[in-house]
């Protein structure tokens, strides 16, 4: 079950540099754009980057994985990534970029919450650690405007978590009223 995240993980400690990336692809530069979308999420700045990152999301990756699966897992874990990058370009048009998966982890964070949650006594409990989550996101971006982090990454990864984890719980509802 924990060997997708594992997977994931180990590709990440692979540190994939960009510039290998882009010596790879420099014969297809109309690629390069759609390559980077995903290869973006398996660089990180340092070693700190990287750990901070998985101490984060690793929990909440097991729990989501063992709840939907390795398949819906790596599709929520790169949309999420993918859908983050995106945002954060469309919010910062001239960043020099970004790196690392803290994307991907709001949005694995904000779909296993959200799953966790439709436990009947745990429904505030989410909501609660979630709109927290991104409330904090919005505040250091209205407030530091940046600074070198991602916020919109993070703010679009957890958006983008929220809406795959609504279909999956809607998904588990049905289901669920189907055995009885």
């Amino acid at each position: 079950m924990a060997i997708t995240v594992f997977f994931i993980v180990a590709l990440q400690l692979l540190f994939i540099p960009p510039q290998l990336t882009a010596a790879v692809w420099a014969e297809f530069p109309s690629w390069k754009f759609l390559l980077n979308l995903f290869t973006y999420q398996l660089d990180h700045n340092n070693l700190q980057h990287l750990l901070g990152n998985y101490m984060f999301m690793v929990p909440y990756a097991v729990y989501l994985q063992y709840k939907v699966g390795a398949w819906r897992f790596i599709y929520l874990y790169f949309t999420a990534g993918v859908v983050a990058a995106l945002g954060q370009w469309l919010a910062v048009p001239f960043s020099p970029g970004i790196i690392g998966s803290s994307g991907s982890a709001f949005g694995v964070f904000t779909a296993a919450t959200l799953l966790f949650s439709q436990q009947p006594h745990k429904r505030m409990e989410g909501s609660l650690w979630i709109g927290l989550a991104l409330a904090m996101q919005i505040f250091y971006v209205t407030r530091f405007g940046g600074g070198g982090v991602g916020y919109w990454a993070h703010i679009c990864g957890a958006l983008t978590g929220l809406v795959i984890g609504a279909f999956w719980c809607a998904e588990l509802n049905v289901s669920r009223r189907k055995r009885r």
